[in-house]
């Protein structure tokens, strides 16, 4: 998945200020059974995870916006992949934009991810894995 072409820069600025006032920032990555990262060759771990090749214009967590649009791609894909819900910070974002289908998608240089087995993270787990506690 790459990005296209990025948002306008006012919806860039909405979506930024909504993550800014609520804390954090839903996403969803698609992955493999326990892998995850730049064509899906890392293994997967719970927690605070720093994206690698940063440097790169193309480098970092991609993950999708909207749950919908995330479905929509396993559709298209494959049936071996998953959704996994993710968290970031506004302060993550690197960009933001749309994939070659038209879906929103973001590129984070930090992503949350939550246990495996247990599914969704508690914002108050979320807070606790920002800080380095968990």
């Amino acid at each position: 998945m790459c990005l296209d072409y990025d948002l306008k820069p006012k919806q860039a600025a909405k979506i930024k200020a909504e993550a800014r006032r609520r804390g954090y920032i839903r996403v969803w990555k698609v992955c493999e059974k326990r892998c995850t990262g730049w064509y899906k060759r890392t293994r997967w771990k719970k927690g605070l995870r720093k994206a690698l090749h940063l440097r790169r214009d193309d480098g970092g967590w991609y993950a999708y916006l909207n749950h919908e649009e995330a479905k929509r791609t396993l559709y298209f894909e494959s049936t071996y992949l998953y959704l996994k819900v993710c968290y970031t910070k506004a302060s993550w974002i690197k960009r933001l934009g749309f994939d070659a289908r038209g879906r929103k998608v973001g590129i984070f240089t930090h992503l949350c991810f939550p246990d495996w087995e247990r599914g969704d993270m508690t914002i108050r787990e979320f807070r606790a894995m920002c800080k380095g506690k968990k």
